[in-house]
């Protein structure tokens, strides 16, 4: 038998910027690319060794569905040899559903919905006893538990018929079938065969059910005490109470009178002791209530079995949203607190309804968050104080805030009022299922698990609400019951391990009922990571894009242990990478460079990483290893765009109070935090993963900010009282890693209105001018002179029906998305050519900006200053481009196609043009801004931000990068854990303070960067 290869070998790769270049990844090895940003790493990992990967699978299918796929271009590739079927796990979340939770994604929540079914105890909600199916077995198991020689009586319930006919009939066929004798309500003994008309003393009622009953006696005995009679003696006893109740069960299938309407029970005759029926049903044997019987779909608030009515299984319903009516607790009832009373309009009304609250005994002059939790709910909802007293008549003229709200949708045939209402209407936590998602029924069905703690929840809702962490230990503690120990293998065991590795990967903070849309890249590919791994497939190749974005140092190393067990498993596992503990725990680097864009795409190094760590022309091996000191601020270059820095404030007493203060913030797991986060400088706020961070910065200051200034918000902000200091500034920018815009006509030219200019050029010329064609036709977004066919988007889209849609390049363009009139116009000269818009496009950057200084010529232009004037608008426009290191873009790459930390830098940009001038600070809040930084370009970073301090505006991130941290000038490190064990500050001050403090997670780390103190 022949060998099987040990490589994958990839033969000249250009795609992209890739030159030519060729490599070996080892099989069964964990394999990572490393380089600096746009060096054409995921070129190689994702648009070269994946795309082909899918290229063969795609191959394998029917040839109908193949002469589709055929029409996608293949990568730019001479030959990729022993590929494995592969998997590509990005960095994006692209899940946007609601209804998509943690547990749905990892089909962990599949697993609980079976233990449920199976293993799940319902609880009767009435009398909190476990509801079980009514059989002949359980009144046997009942009748035994009473005390020893009970003289009981088994007894057949019938509904008693009101018609005198049926009446008649039902005596009749009771006689017939050799019953004659019942039972009335005070236990005497009825004989209907001497009685030959009906009596209303024969009925009874049988609590809690409904009507009245016929009691028709079976047989009578001594029951119970089985436990201590002789062992014959309780055998002939059991035998007795079965063949009695066989016989009643028998009587009731005589008279088709089963199931739900005939019953079956006893009376014990001694102490006059009440009728006790059994449901022949799922129920609870004591309030005769019946249930459904358990199922997996009981336990889905996806399916309409198991959601909750109220909201759909969404657990959220719309509602006022408190935050916005009441945006700033810091104001007082006067000041316009309550911000719909405080419009113009509303002027008059909000002196009125001021007069009336100071008459019910409401401060109006203090701020609403320091009023009492009464007075608070009486604003809202007009409840009456439990403690004093109120006058009555006043209370039920003064109209609460809900009461106003009430009033208004009394008048929603109004437009501006139907706007009013929607300014104020919010999505809050459903008042039934209070955020479970699941009805009353599936939320009483309990694991009954005497090893866990008493005050662990043990219902899916309350499972689903525990930090992951904590669900692996009691599931740990979790035992079956000996009946279904065959469960044990099937659902128990996969449960545990797929929790089991989430925790390893480091979201042990995270819940089950976490939405996964609020996820970011990092947490979102790496809980794909956990369910590759559940799934235990082997022979298969991983792609992953830097998995260890949004972890904590203290974290990473778990990680890597994590992606080396999948390795372990016989998969090959390839990385996108720049964490320094990744690149060394690898078993190959590949190190693509030795720069940016048309600089890159050259294989540097391949090799394992003692061979890199010897390597001195490595730029990785030089900052890992080598870089004298990658952390010391004195190094740092400010970007020429920045002005020179002002003089930074003094530590004096003044100075200190320029901060922003947070008062009891206490959204998620934050822990009544009051933080001051200092303006005019960089502030970064750490922790371990799961800590807060976001919470705080995110989803607390950052929405309180825009609602202050009255501007909408998609989410409302977390709960807090309320946040001073906002008012110094004029903006308040949110840079996250989220697409600048998800149009597919989007791009960096567009995105700096660069293109603008360059459009502009083009009509200057005097080719242009010859056609007739303006700026607009040099659009692809409008105008004539874009391909009628693609309609400038330089790709068509093919329904596939059964499949999921392909995107082809335009068969009449070939994807350059204009016209051929317009890409007859030529501009300039360029290596030898004149270029097209089309050619323009293409360029990097960097390329297009020397191009437009130095590749023009005047003889193109009616009026040359107008050309020239035109093309230094366009590279003064593409310029902060190139200042936060992104010059290697294409200028028409899509902005959707960007990497998150792309994404973050070129929201940036449209910032940066102001800074030559004076302007009102801004606060800036980043959102993990080194996300696809290499070693050596976060120093460039830490000078973009820097120009923003000298500028005069304030930056807060939200970061885990020890480079970025250790140049900082405060850091917020908040901890000590994830989840419920974080939302404590645990240290904050200078670099060398948080170093200094042993509660301090981050502080080891930071020292091992070697950061002076």
């Amino acid at each position: 038998m022949a060998r099987q290869p040990t490589f994958i070998d990839i033969q000249g790769a250009r795609v992209n910027t890739l030159k030519n270049i060729s490599c070996r990844i080892p099989q069964g090895r964990l394999t990572v690319i490393t380089g600096p940003s746009g060096s054409g790493k995921s070129s190689l990992a994702f648009d070269t060794l994946y795309a082909e990967g899918q290229r063969r699978f795609i191959e394998s299918m029917s040839p109908y569905a193949r002469q589709f796929f055929e029409r996608i271009p293949r990568p730019d590739v001479d030959a990729v040899h022993h590929i494995l079927p592969a998997i590509a796990l990005e960095q994006k979340n692209r899940i946007k559903n609601a209804r998509s939770t943690v547990g749905t994604a990892t089909d962990v929540d599949d697993y609980l919905r079976m233990l449920f079914a199976h293993a799940g105890t319902m609880m009767c909600p009435h009398c909190n006893q476990p509801v079980t199916c009514g059989n002949l077995g359980t009144i046997a198991h009942t009748l035994a538990t009473l005390p020893e020689a009970s003289k009981t009586a088994i007894l057949a319930f019938l509904p008693a018929p009101n018609l005198p006919v049926v009446q008649t009939q039902l005596v009749s066929d009771l006689c017939k079938l050799g019953y004659t004798r019942l039972m009335a309500a005070e236990g005497q003994i009825i004989d209907i065969k001497a009685n030959s008309s009906w009596q209303k003393d024969w009925l009874i009622t049988l609590e809690p059910l409904k009507g009245y009953w016929l009691a028709v006696l079976v047989d009578r005995f001594r029951t119970g005490g089985s436990q201590s009679a002789e062992p014959d003696q309780s055998e002939a006893a059991q035998g007795r109470v079965i063949e009695a109740l066989e016989a009643g069960q028998t009587l009731l299938n005589a008279l088709h009178l089963g199931g739900q309407e005939g019953l079956l029970g006893f009376k014990v005759l001694e102490q006059n002791q009440p009728y006790r029926a059994f449901l022949p049903r799922f129920a609870c044997q004591n309030c005769l209530i019946a249930y459904s019987e358990l199922s997996a779909e009981r336990f889905s608030f996806n399916h309409p079995q198991g959601a909750c009515p109220t909201c759909e299984g969404f657990g959220r319903v719309m509602g006022i949203d408190w935050q916005k009516v009441i945006p700033n607790h810091a104001l007082s009832l006067e000041e316009g607190a309550i911000h719909p009373f405080s419009t113009p309009s509303n002027q008059q009304y909000l002196q009125d309804w001021l007069e009336m609250a100071q008459s019910l005994g409401i401060q109006t002059h203090i701020p609403f968050g320091e009023l009492s939790a009464e007075a608070q709910a009486l604003i809202k909802f007009g409840q009456p104080p439990k403690h004093g007293s109120v006058d009555t008549e006043l209370l039920k003229q003064f109209e609460s805030v809900s009461a106003y709200f009430k009033y208004l949708d009394t008048k929603r045939y109004k437009v501006h009022v139907r706007i009013t209402i929607a300014r104020y209407r919010g999505y809050t936590q459903c008042p039934d299922c209070e955020g479970s998602r699941l009805n009353a029924e599936a939320r009483q069905v309990v694991l009954l698990c005497p090893q866990a703690s008493e005050s662990t929840p043990q219902n899916l809702a309350g499972l689903s609400q525990l930090p992951l962490s904590h669900l692996f230990n009691w599931l740990n503690a979790y035992s079956l019951p000996p009946a279904l120990a065959s469960l044990q293998e099937s659902i128990l065991s996969p449960l545990r391990v797929r929790v089991g590795y989430l925790v390893d990967i480091g979201l042990g903070y995270l819940t089950l009922a976490r939405q996964s849309r609020t996820l970011s890249g990092g947490e979102s590919q790496r809980i794909h990571l956990a369910t590759a791994l559940g799934s235990k497939l082997t022979e298969t190749l991983y792609v992953l894009d830097e998995p260890t974005i949004g972890l904590h140092p203290r974290d990473t190393r778990r990680l890597l242990a994590v992606m080396k067990s999948l390795r372990d498993h016989g998969n090959t596992v390839v990385v996108v990478e720049h964490d320094p503990d990744i690149i060394t725990g690898a078993d190959c680097v590949l190190e693509l460079g030795p720069a940016s864009g048309d600089a890159g795409g050259q294989l540097m190094f391949a090799g394992s990483v003692k061979a890199l760590s010897q390597d001195a022309t490595s730029l990785t091996a030089q900052w890992i290893w080598q870089h004298p000191a990658s952390t010391d601020t004195k190094n740092t270059k400010t970007p020429d765009l920045a002005p020179a820095c002002r003089v930074q404030p003094s530590d004096d007493a003044a100075a200190s109070k320029a901060a922003i203060t947070i008062h009891n913030a206490r959204g998620q797991n934050l822990k009544n935090l009051t933080v001051a986060i200092p303006k005019n400088k960089l502030v970064v706020v750490s922790g371990v993963s799961g800590s807060g961070k976001s919470t705080l910065v995110s989803r607390t200051l950052f929405p309180v900010g825009l609602l202050q200034r009255g501007q909408s918000v998609s989410e409302p902000p977390e709960p807090v009282d309320f946040i001073e200091g906002l008012e110094d500034f004029s903006q308040i920018v949110m840079v996250d890693q989220s697409p600048p815009q998800r149009s597919s006509r989007s791009n960096p030219a567009t995105f700096v209105k660069a293109f603008d200019d360059i459009r502009a050029l083009f009509a200057a010329t005097r080719q242009a001018k010859a056609l007739g064609l303006s700026a607009a036709d040099f659009s692809f977004n409008g105008g004539d002179g874009r391909c009628l066919t693609c309609e400038g988007l330089g790709s068509v889209t093919i329904d596939m029906q059964f499949l999921a849609d392909v995107v082809t390049p335009c068969p009449d363009c070939e994807g350059r998305r204009f016209g051929p009139q317009v890409l007859s116009v030529g501009l300039g000269n360029w290596q030898g050519e004149a270029q097209t818009i089309d050619n323009i496009l293409q360029m990097t950057v960097d390329s297009a900006v020397t191009f437009l200084k130095n590749g023009l010529s005047a003889g193109e232009f009616q009026v040359s200053k107008t050309g020239f004037s035109l093309a230094e608008k366009a590279i003064a426009r593409l310029h902060p481009l190139q200042t936060v290191g992104l010059g290697y873009l294409r200028l028409g790459q899509q902005t959707a196609t960007l990497s998150g930390g792309e994404a973050q830098r070129l929201k940036l940009v449209s910032y940066l043009g102001g800074l030559s001038e004076k302007s009102e600070p801004v606060l800036f809040i980043f959102d993990e801004p080194t996300t696809g930084l290499h070693l050596s370009d976060v120093d460039r970073l830490v000078g973009v931000l820097k120009s923003l301090i000298c500028a005069g505006h304030s930056v807060i991130v939200v970061e885990h990068h020890l480079g970025l941290m250790a140049q900082a000038d405060w850091i917020i490190d908040l901890g000590p854990d994830g989840g419920s064990g974080g939302g404590h500050i645990v240290a904050q001050g200078t670099v060398a303070d948080v170093m200094a403090n042993p509660a301090s997670v981050t502080g080891p780390y930071l020292a091992e960067t070697g950061v002076p103190l």
